[in-house]
């Protein structure tokens, strides 16, 4: 009686879990093949990649200017020590403004630093945190 209905339960369980897993898989797949490749990526960019819901590019370089690690400064620049670890490059435009863009580490590093905060991804998961 009660070891059957436990079976039943861990069975239905291990059922819902591959099929998360199923969809699941490409959108891993798809992050780690995105921070295999060289690539720089503008925070618009980003917040689209993460996919957290309420996080556009606006509140996510909010996020990052506040709270206990502050990563962008007022301006939006990264603090040197987050350049150096080659998260982000800042490269002059033509009109010869500084823009920051994130690397494929950068990514990462957001969205670890998304997932210390507790503001976790619906879509991505890198596979290991």
């Amino acid at each position: 009686g009660e070891l059957a209905g436990l079976y039943i339960k861990s069975e239905e369980g291990r059922l819902l879990l591959e099929a998360k897993q199923a969809v699941d898989e490409p959108k891993v797949a798809g992050y780690n093949q995105m921070i295999e490749k060289e690539g720089l990526y503008d925070f618009r960019d980003i917040a689209q990649v993460l996919g957290i819901e309420g996080y556009g590019r606006t509140n996510l370089v909010k996020l990052m200017k506040s709270g206990k690690v502050k990563i962008l400064d007022k301006k939006c620049v990264p603090y040197q020590n987050y350049i150096s670890l080659g998260y982000f490059r800042i490269i002059l435009n033509l009109s010869g403004a500084k823009q920051t863009f994130v690397t494929n580490s950068g990514l990462d590093f957001i969205w670890r630093f998304m997932h210390k905060n507790k503001i976790v991804s619906t879509k991505l998961r890198p596979t290991t945190v």
